[in-house]
């Protein structure tokens, strides 16, 4: 705890979202050194705060473009997590109406979405009936 607290606090002194939008981006798409869940939840909200701004909101695309760039590649043995840190980006990238090119899109359209990234819109989302116990 006292770990995240520090990293949060480093981010949070950074001068502009410009500094901490690629900080905020690798502990949301868990490529740094930086990580917990706690962390990814804050990098979420701590990311759509500064959205509001449209030069902040422009950083953190593209950082999280960069992201999706160097994930996607070809590796047999790390596949899966290229392909889940590349999908977590560019759904990222989308929720901040970032302009998908059309390979990135129709590769994204055909990745499973399991519901755990944060930052992704979902307006055909079929959720679960509820149980009935």
């Amino acid at each position: 705890m006292e770990k995240e607290f520090a990293v949060r606090k480093a981010i949070d002194a950074l001068p502009t979202a410009q500094d901490k939008a690629p900080r905020l981006v690798a502990i949301y798409c868990e490529t740094g050194a930086e990580s917990g869940a706690s962390l990814v939840w804050w990098s979420a909200n701590t990311m759509v705060r500064l959205a509001v701004d449209a030069a902040a909101r422009a950083a953190l695309v593209e950082a999280l473009l960069k992201v999706a760039r160097d994930h996607a590649k070809i590796d047999e043995k790390k596949q899966p997590e290229l392909d889940s840190v590349r999908a977590r980006a560019l759904r990222a990238a989308a929720y901040f109406e970032a302009v998908l090119d059309h390979d990135d899109a129709d590769w994204l359209a055909s990745q499973k979405d399991v519901g755990t990234d944060i930052l992704t819109l979902r307006p055909d989302w079929v959720y679960a009936a509820p149980h009935g116990h």
